[in-house]
């Protein structure tokens, strides 16, 4: 099971008691977790990422009617939740324009007035630190995203990295686009190679560097249009340069 997992979790997840393992939850924008007969526990620090469920949606088989499918040569299960009501809970920033970009982007997301019913936190970075933030922060296990400053704009560019969204472009080349990076992200941490991505506009290696990022690889822009690409290379996260 743990094969489908983006490789730091499987690295968490071969140190767990096999024994008690009852499911492994990963939930857009949550911590993933390991859910024990006794306990759950977190698996990574980083919150879960549509680029995380799309690589494991790309490992699977189709689903079922009723969203399940199976792993191939195991008994184990995946079951989705599709198409879920991401929740919201904004700290120290204007809900009225969390709502208003929510509503201008069409995101499946709405506010909530308590950490306690939401999936992340958006707050501004100079109250990251506040107190009482941290308190709910830890009393729910919800991510933190940070805004620096309380404007449109500001929350605009953070949703939009939150969901994925790359406007102008289908939809289809985007998760296709995430999906190449995703595996030749796993490519150069397994085998400690440099991997070549394929020619893509500007706005979709940005997004593909920021894939880069997350693993802690360096990217480099190469080539000029329309073949310029990225090159991921084993390392250090390096800057992405047009």
């Amino acid at each position: 099971m743990l094969c489908i997992l983006p490789q730091p979790l499987q690295s968490a997840g071969t140190l767990l008691p096999g024994a008690e393992l009852l499911e492994i939850a990963l939930d857009l924008g949550r911590r993933p977790q390991a859910r024990l007969t006794y306990a759950a526990i977190d698996l990574a620090d980083e919150p879960v990422t549509r680029l995380d469920l799309q690589r494991i949606i790309s490992a699977l088989g189709p689903f079922t009617a009723d969203n399940r499918v199976g792993i191939e040569g195991t008994l184990h299960r995946v079951a989705a939740i599709r198409n879920r009501l991401v929740r919201i809970y904004p700290y120290a920033i204007s809900r009225d324009l969390v709502e208003k970009v929510i509503r201008d982007l069409r995101l499946n997301a709405r506010t909530v007035p308590r950490a306690e019913q939401a999936d992340l936190a958006l707050a501004l970075r100079a109250r990251a630190a506040d107190p009482r933030l941290r308190r709910l922060l830890e009393a729910t296990s919800i991510t933190l995203h940070q805004v620096n400053r309380n404007s449109t704009a500001q929350i605009r560019h953070a949703l939009r990295d939150l969901f994925n969204v790359l406007l102008g472009l289908e939809e289809e080349a985007v998760d296709e686009a995430a999906r190449e990076a995703e595996h030749a992200a796993q490519r150069v941490l397994a085998q400690g190679i440099a991997v070549e991505l394929a020619p893509r506009p500007a706005p979709i290696r940005k997004m593909q560097h920021r894939i880069a990022m997350r693993h802690r690889l360096h990217a480099q822009s190469t080539g000029s249009e329309p073949q310029r690409h990225l090159v991921l290379h084993p390392g250090t996260e390096g800057s992405f340069g047009e």
